[in-house]
């Protein structure tokens, strides 16, 4: 019923209600997609950066390899403590880093002012994102269009796992 009125006239034939009906459920499901994150907590961060359905560039230019790293920050696949105090149903807000002395939440943001990998860090991530390390400069590394801030950000990634495991 809901397709029947944009799908009325006289040039509508199948391929046009074929063509609508799977516009509609795109829409629908990215609509669903966005209501998912945006009501997860696991999702904090995650919805910082990935703003909108699609395909994000480091997956087309990034050697598997590297790209992985950046899959498992991306989508909360690692052992910080955000991550493992979860499964042991520690509180949010008591999910402290105990590698440094910062005494902050063990997130993904979190790693990007860490002390635990700085030489690591000033290494592999643009100066102006770790000078001004804030939730702007996050979502601007994660949405790179660069390869290589890309390449950078993914080793600095699989060096940052590395001590987790």
């Amino acid at each position: 019923m809901w397709l029947l009125t944009s799908l009325e006239g006289p040039n509508c034939g199948k391929k046009c209600y074929s063509v609508k009906t799977r516009q509609f459920l795109h829409e629908t499901f990215v609509e669903n997609w966005k209501a998912q994150i945006f009501y997860s907590p696991k999702s904090i961060n995650y919805r910082i950066y990935k703003t909108e359905f699609g395909l994000e560039k480091y997956l087309s230019v990034l050697p598997p390899d590297l790209m992985y790293n950046i899959i498992k920050l991306r989508c909360g696949n690692q052992k910080l403590k955000i991550e493992a105090g979860r499964f042991f149903t520690i509180d949010r807000s008591e999910r402290i880093c105990d590698l440094c002395d910062k005494e902050q939440l063990g997130d993904e943001f979190h790693i990007f002012n860490w002390n635990v990998c700085s030489a690591e860090r000033h290494e592999f991530i643009p100066v102006h994102i770790y000078n001004d390390s804030n939730i702007i400069s996050l979502s601007e590394i994660m949405n790179s269009h660069d390869k290589y801030t890309l390449v950078g950000l993914a080793k600095f990634c699989k060096i940052v796992m590395s001590v987790f495991k």
